[in-house]
Formats: C-alpha cells, sequence, structure tokens
C-alpha cells in the first residue's frame, strides 16, 4: 500500500468515526438537553413525588384517626339515648287490659 492510498484509507476512516460520533451525541441529546441533565430533573420530580406521598399517606393516618374517634363519640351519644329513651319506656305505667 501506497503512503497516498494509506493515508486515503486512514482519511476515510475519520471521515466515518466522524459521522458516527455526530449521530451518538444527536441521540444523546433528547429534547436540546443531554441526557444527564434530564434524568437529574427526572430524579428530582421522583423526590418530590415520594414527598408528595408521604404527605398525603399522613394526611390519611389523621383522617382515619379523626374518623374513629368521631364514631366513637357517635356510639356513645347513641347508646346514652338508647339507654335515655329506654329509661323513660320502662318508667312509664303501662296501661291495663279490660
Amino acid at each position: 500500500m501506497t503512503p497516498e492510498e494509506r493515508f486515503s484509507k486512514i482519511d476515510k476512516l475519520m471521515r466515518l468515526l466522524h459521522k458516527r460520533q455526530a449521530k451518538v451525541q444527536v441521540k444523546v441529546k433528547v429534547n436540546g438537553r443531554p441526557r444527564t441533565a434530564q434524568i437529574e430533573k427526572q430524579n428530582a420530580e421522583i423526590r418530590a413525588l415520594v414527598v408528595d406521598s408521604r404527605k398525603l399517606l399522613e394526611s390519611q393516618k389523621r383522617a382515619r384517626k379523626a374518623r374513629r374517634k368521631s364514631e366513637r363519640e357517635t356510639g356513645d351519644k347513641l347508646k346514652a339515648l338508647k339507654d335515655l329513651v329506654g329509661g323513660t319506656i320502662r318508667k312509664r305505667p303501662r296501661k291495663k287490659n279490660s
């Protein structure tokens, strides 16, 4: 192989590598941003979702606790009313049938 042929072959390979490198760089960029920036943004959004889900779970726990307390109070009041009505009915004089 002559030096000119070697040079031509090397030049051809360099151009091919340059084209492939350009294609790889285009694939690395998504929406005009490098993928690392996109990944960091997604990680930040995931962290925000985790924080929000924790807040939601805590809110649900508080709501359940409040509901249980309310149900207990309602049950106590209903029992007291039942006892009051039942006591009143029992204390009433009964009418005798002729």
